[in-house]
């Protein structure tokens, strides 16, 4: 878990988006259509792409199977959280799964801890923990960016990427 996503944070203005919850949890998912590529060179393509959004992509998949084309990468990225004080880099881990089929392929974004607190905790009110309102938007904020930067990289790099050098 010593590892950082390396994405710029490019979509920081989504103050009024919803944090998506199934089942109490923070669960996003988004299919991204791919055109001209079968499952299993989104698959190849998405090993390699791990390994540019990560500063170690064998370090962070958790679990890869190349029969039903899945992917669970295990990661920490970061976001810019001004608390009053300064801007801090705020590390939040996270889960990614990633599923493919021919010409698409499925991101899901949950298990969200920051600082060792259930990300469902700060941005909604739970038993025991104390947030203001400030602190839980600023934290939604940094959130929703991290997930809009990992779809469109992950997006952008499966639409481009190719295996012939």
């Amino acid at each position: 878990f010593a590892l950082i996503v390396i994405i710029p944070l490019l979509s920081i203005g989504q103050n009024d988006s919803i944090i998506p919850f199934v089942d109490g949890k923070i669960k996003f998912e988004k299919i991204i259509d791919i055109p001209g590529k079968t499952a299993k060179q989104l698959y190849s393509d998405a090993k390699l792409m791990i390994a540019d959004i990560y500063r170690s992509g064998k370090a962070v998949v958790d679990v890869a199977d190349n029969e039903a084309l899945f992917i669970v990468v295990k990661g920490i990225a970061q976001y810019p959280l001004n608390d009053g004080f300064g801007t801090i880099q705020q590390k939040l881990e996270h889960t990614l799964k990633l599923q493919f089929k021919d010409e698409k392929i499925k991101i899901t974004f949950t298990d969200l801890v920051v600082y060792r607190v259930n990300a469902e905790c700060i941005v909604e009110p739970c038993k025991g923990l104390r947030y203001s309102q400030k602190v839980r938007e600023l934290h939604k904020k940094g959130i929703l960016s991290v997930w809009d930067d990992l779809q469109m990289t992950i997006g952008n790099q499966l639409k481009t990427k190719t295996d012939n050098w």
